[in-house]
């Protein structure tokens, strides 16, 4: 392969606008999780522009394969993933660049991720005939909720027609300066459990509490006790959180409620763990349930499984993205008790997922990410498209030395 990373950072930078162009319409019409059909669409039309052979996959994602020369029909695919949904937030207003799809927002920076896998292609289509292998894109939707967009393609089969050497995905991190990168071998992102516990009882009167079990008074007791199972019940080396945002229950002050339900989220940096938590709150749960005398129903919907960067593959992608930008530009990732669906795909194949720096000088770029204010510098949008197409570049170079 003649191809440098000078080259690949020649291209992106020369791409910019277009990658402006590109993520600023993407911005503007949001479409939330399953419902991208817009998105879809506009992704397509910049493929065929390209040249590029896609396909639907997910109902509302797409997938394909690029070739370069001289690519074995049976070879081994990387593959490059971005997410394409937003989430029901209000964007702030005084935004140079604003959703026009009131109460949808990419609050997560979806566009950004589809712009740079898109800026990618477009070099990786543009050097096609210097460079060997096959590289799999994919856009996947429904990223922000449950059961993920990942899980809906790996029914379809379809990566499992082919064989595949990874997946690389990024994420953009407000905390990074644009220019700046971020990865780190093992489990670096949580698992993620939705908890959904309803406590039952005849109800009756306040004044006669007496008369009847108190659902209200189980379910205080309740979200209290389960805080043992992150506390007193976890192996104390091992990340976790249990947290609870939603309490309902009641109708009026001197009622004592037929029913309170609760609803929370189970974090967790190790799968084995992971399941015996699931144990143990099924267990607290029938166990506070008995000694107030009221039934309790326990749901545990699981989420996105813990995300495991390969060791192997994560340490040659930081080798590419340390000759794009500089080993001073590529710094450990911390690991993050959010999680992602990107975690769904490494359980099938090596898989590495970097943070991609969108800070920039003052606060507009640097408000968190699912808030209304939420920004990137410009320059942020060259630099994934680069390191996406440059960390394929030097995985199908390894290849071909090999």
């Amino acid at each position: 392969m003649n191809i440098t990373a000078s080259d690949v950072l020649a291209a992106a930078q020369n791409l910019a606008p277009r990658l402006q162009e590109w993520r600023n319409h993407l911005h503007r019409y949001p479409e939330l999780s399953f419902q991208e059909y817009q998105t879809q669409a506009w992704i397509a039309g910049r493929l065929r522009e390209m040249g590029i052979a896609f396909q639907p996959v997910a109902s509302t994602g797409l997938t394909g394969i690029l070739e370069g020369r001289r690519s074995q029909v049976e070879g081994p695919v990387l593959w490059l993933r971005a997410d394409m949904d937003a989430l029901p937030i209000t964007e702030a207003p005084e935004k140079p660049c604003v959703s026009e799809n009131p109460g949808v927002m990419h609050a997560c920076g979806h566009d950004v991720h589809t712009t740079c896998l898109l800026g990618a292609l477009y070099i990786l289509k543009n050097l096609s005939a210097q460079w060997s292998g096959r590289v799999g894109f994919i856009f996947q939707p429904g990223e922000e909720v449950l059961p993920g967009g990942a899980s809906l393609i790996l029914k379809e089969g379809l990566l499992e027609s082919f064989p595949s050497k990874g997946i690389i995905g990024l994420h953009v991190h407000p905390d990074l300066d644009a220019g700046q990168v971020a990865l780190s071998p093992g489990p670096v992102m949580a698992s993620s459990d939705e908890l959904y516990i309803r406590i039952k009882g005849p109800g009756g009167h306040a004044a006669l509490p007496h008369l009847v079990p108190d659902t209200l008074l189980a379910a205080a007791h309740l979200l209290i006790t389960l805080q043992q199972v992150v506390s007193r019940r976890r192996p104390p080396l091992l990340p976790a959180v249990l947290s609870f945002g939603k309490m309902t229950g009641g109708t009026a002050p001197n009622v004592i409620p037929q029913w309170v339900e609760l609803a929370g989220t189970l974090r967790c940096m190790d799968e084995n763990w992971r399941r015996q938590a699931h144990k143990e709150i099924t267990h607290i749960v029938e166990s506070v349930a008995q000694s107030f005398d009221v039934k309790a129903e326990c749901q545990i919907l699981e989420g996105y499984p813990v995300l495991f960067n390969h060791p192997d593959l994560t340490q040659k992608v930081a080798k590419a993205l340390s000759e794009l930008l500089g080993a001073d530009h590529v710094h450990p990732m911390q690991p993050r008790m959010t999680s992602e669906d990107f975690a769904t795909y490494t359980r099938l194949m090596p898989g590495c997922f970097f943070r991609l720096g969108t800070g920039g000088p003052g606060s507009a770029h640097r408000h968190s990410v699912h808030t209304a204010q939420f920004d990137i510098n410009p320059q942020s949008l060259m630099v994934g498209a680069a390191s996406l197409a440059w960390a394929a570049l030097y995985l199908a170079d390894q290849e071909e030395a090999d």
